[in-house]
C-alpha cells in the first residue's frame, strides 16, 4: 500500500502554499526560479531514499503498551539518558546525560551520583576489559576513557584516517581489547544530526581503536547514519545499525566471511538506535526512534520536502514532534524478531534510544524525552 491519496493532497497543498504568491498562479518559469532559490538556501543536498514498504502493526509488531508499566528510576535526577551501562556486579548503572555528566544510579538506595563530568553531550557508553568506562562525546568529537577508580579522563582518539569524528555515537569492546565504535556522520554535527538523516547520503563509519598501538582505523565506510553497535558472543561478527535505512547489519571479523557485511534484519518498523546483547549471546535489543509510516517514508523519497524541512527549523520541529511511539525490539542471534516492547502513545516514555538487558530479569531503558531510567520486566 502506497502513500494514502489524502496525504498526497496535503503535501501538494503544502508545497503549493510555499511556492504560490496568492496573487496570481505561478508559471513554470517562476516555479523553477522558486525551487532553485529554495535549493540554494537549503543546508542539505538530499537524494531520494526508497525503503521497503513499512511492516504492518501485526504479529510481533502489533501495538502494545507494555512500557506503560515500567518503573521510573532516578525520576527527575537524570537528564535525557541516551545510553546506559551496567557495572559488572549489577549494583549500579552508568548513565550518559545531556548536561555532560556521567551519573551513577545505585539500585540499593535509589541514589543518583554525579560521577564524572565529560562536557558536551555524552552518548554511547561501555566498559572495557578492566571495567573502565568508555564514552562517545560527539560535540568535542572524542572517544574518552574514564578510570573506574579515580574518574580521571583520557582522550583516546578524535579522528580516523585524517577525518575528524562528526558525530561519534556508540562503542563496544572486544575481549582482545580492541574498541569498535561508530561515527554516525562525518559531515554534520550533533546539533543538526537530522540534516544527515534527511540528506540520506552515506557519511557514516564503523571504526576500530587499538589501545596498544593507539591507532584508529576505518573498518566500514559509506553507511547511512551508523549508530548502535555490539558484538556477537563469539566475537565472530559485529552487529551495527544504519538508522536512516531502518536496518541492522552484520560485519564479519573472523572466519571465511571476514571483512564482509550482510543484512542482519531489514525493514524495521522504526529507525534503530543503540544495540545491546544479553550475556548468553542469544538475544539482541534494538531501541527504535519513532514510527515508520506512509508519511515518514514519503518524506524520505521526496527531496523537495527534505529541503523544506531542513530550510525551516520550525517545519522540522512540527515533523519531529509528531506523537512519539516509545519502542524497542528483541531479536534472536539470527535476527528473527521475538518480542516488541512499546508505549504506543508515548504516555509514559518517548523516543527510547537504549534498552539494556540484565541478569535480574529486567531491561533498563533510556531516552531523549525522559528524566529517568525505565525498568521493565522481560517477557
Amino acid at each position: 500500500m502506497g502513500v494514502p491519496a489524502i496525504f498526497k493532497l496535503v503535501v501538494y497543498a503544502f508545497v503549493t502554499a510555499i511556492f504560490t504568491s496568492y496573487k496570481e498562479p505561478l508559471g513554470a518559469e517562476e516555479w523553477g526560479r522558486r525551487y532553485t532559490n529554495l535549493v540554494s538556501q537549503s543546508p542539505i543536498d538530499p537524494i531520494p531514499l526508497f525503503l521497503p514498504e513499512h511492516p504492518a502493526a501485526r504479529g510481533v509488531y502489533a501495538h502494545n503498551n507494555i512500557l506503560q508499566n515500567l518503573t521510573k528510576l532516578g525520576d527527575g535526577l537524570l537528564l535525557f539518558p541516551e545510553d546506559l551501562a551496567l557495572d559488572p556486579t549489577e549494583t549500579f548503572l552508568y548513565v550518559t546525560n545531556e548536561d555532560g555528566w556521567i551519573k551513577k544510579y545505585y539500585f540499593a538506595d535509589a541514589k543518583v551520583e554525579n560521577w564524572t563530568y565529560v562536557g558536551g553531550r555524552p552518548l554511547g557508553i561501555a566498559l572495557d576489559n578492566a571495567h573502565n568506562v568508555l564514552v562517545c562525546e560527539p560535540i568535542q568529537g572524542q572517544l574518552i576513557q574514564i578510570s573506574k577508580d579515580t574518574g580521571a579522563k583520557t582522550i583516546l582518539t578524535t579522528e580516523a584516517e585524517g577525518v575528524k569524528f562528526g558525530l561519534i555515537d556508540e562503542v563496544i569492546v572486544a575481549s582482545d581489547g580492541l574498541i569498535y565504535f561508530t561515527d554516525a556522520t562525518s559531515k554534520y554535527p550533533l546539533a543538526t544530526w537530522w540534516y544527515d538523516v534527511l540528506e540520506a547520503r552515506p557519511h557514516g563509519r564503523v571504526m576500530v581503536y587499538n589501545p596498544v598501538t593507539k591507532s584508529t582505523k576505518v573498518l566500514i565506510k559509506d553507511l547511512q547514519f551508523a549508530n548502535g553497535i555490539t558484538l556477537s558472543k563469539s566475537e565472530e561478527h559485529l552487529i551495527f545499525c544504519e538508522t536512516t535505512r531502518a536496518r541492522v547489519n552484520k560485519h564479519y571479523l573472523k572466519g571465511p566471511k571476514k571483512g564482509k557485511t550482510e543484512t542482519f534484519i531489514d525493514n524495521l518498523p522504526g529507525h534503530p538506535d543503540n544495540i545491546h546483547r544479553n550475556k548468553a549471546g542469544d538475544r539482541f535489543y534494538f531501541a527504535m526512534l519513532g514510527n515508520r509510516n506512509a508519511l515518514t517514508d514519503f518524506v524520505f523519497q521526496t527531496p523537495i520536502l527534505k529541503h523544506l524541512l531542513a530550510w525551516d527549523n520550525k517545519l522540522w520541529g512540527l515533523f519531529s514532534n509528531m506523537p512519539y511511539i516509545a519502542r524497542f525490539l528483541e531479536v534472536d542471534e539470527h535476527g528473527k524478531p521475538l518480542r516488541f516492547y512499546e508505549d504506543s502513545t508515548g504516555k509514559i516514555t518517548g523516543m527510547i534510544t537504549t534498552a539494556v538487558p540484565s541478569d535480574d530479569g529486567h531491561i533498563y531503558i533510556g531516552g531523549l524525552r525522559d528524566n529517568f531510567v525505565g525498568r521493565v520486566k522481560m517477557l
